[in-house]
């Protein structure tokens, strides 16, 4: 179990940081996985439920995201960063190898400012239409190499896609719908109540 269940269990009202792009930022839904996720913690602890702090800017970059975690951190930092990108990377001409080295700086950068911290990778989820997934795949797979690299946590949101996907997208097979939202949810909170080794995809 992740010392961030600890701490939420233990009634310290820990915070979550989403550092992300549309999809953390909840396009176009009214409830976006920081906020499914939010529910489903609060349910463990009612009286003390964690605090989300929610940075998801639409049309960001993992290049993007490094631009703004420094001030984000200035305070010290949160109990647990979740960190997604990866669709505008791959769209906007960014090289896969950039990319991880993107996230990996973002990783170190959360942790030199919270040491006792926790990070969970967030991959791009699967995308509707397979010409514009294949263009995405690379991105996931430096997102598995730089949370392998750096001892991050990776949440297996492309394996919960694929098992159940229809309804899962709004009209442009990009962005999630809802129950996309909920599958994301889902794959963080297995994470963090699992005992997977970091850097490794639950199976």
């Amino acid at each position: 179990m992740a010392q961030f269940i600890q701490r939420l269990e233990a009634g310290g009202r820990p915070t979550i940081l989403g550092l992300g792009d549309s999809l953390t930022f909840g396009y176009m839904v009214p409830r976006g996985y920081l906020r499914v996720l939010q529910d489903l913690l609060t349910l463990r602890s009612p009286a003390a439920p964690p605090v989300i702090n929610n940075q998801g800017a639409c049309g960001d970059t993992a290049a993007g995201g490094r631009a703004r975690l420094r001030h984000l951190l200035e305070d010290g930092g949160p109990d647990l960063a979740l960190i997604q990108f990866g669709i505008n990377d791959a769209f906007g001409g960014i090289s896969h190898e950039a990319f991880r080295r993107d996230l990996e700086s973002l990783i170190c950068t959360f942790r030199e400012a919270r040491p006792d911290g926790e990070v969970i990778l967030v991959p791009a989820p699967p995308l509707a239409w397979p010409e514009d997934d294949a263009q995405v795949e690379p991105f996931r797979i430096a997102a598995a190499s730089a949370a392998a690299t750096q001892g991050a946590r990776l949440a297996p949101v492309d394996e919960l896609f694929r098992r159940d996907h229809p309804g899962a997208y709004l009209a442009d097979g990009i962005h999630p719908s809802e129950k996309g939202h909920a599958w994301i949810a889902a794959a963080v909170l297995q994470v963090l109540e699992g005992e997977e080794e970091p850097g490794r995809t639950p199976v």
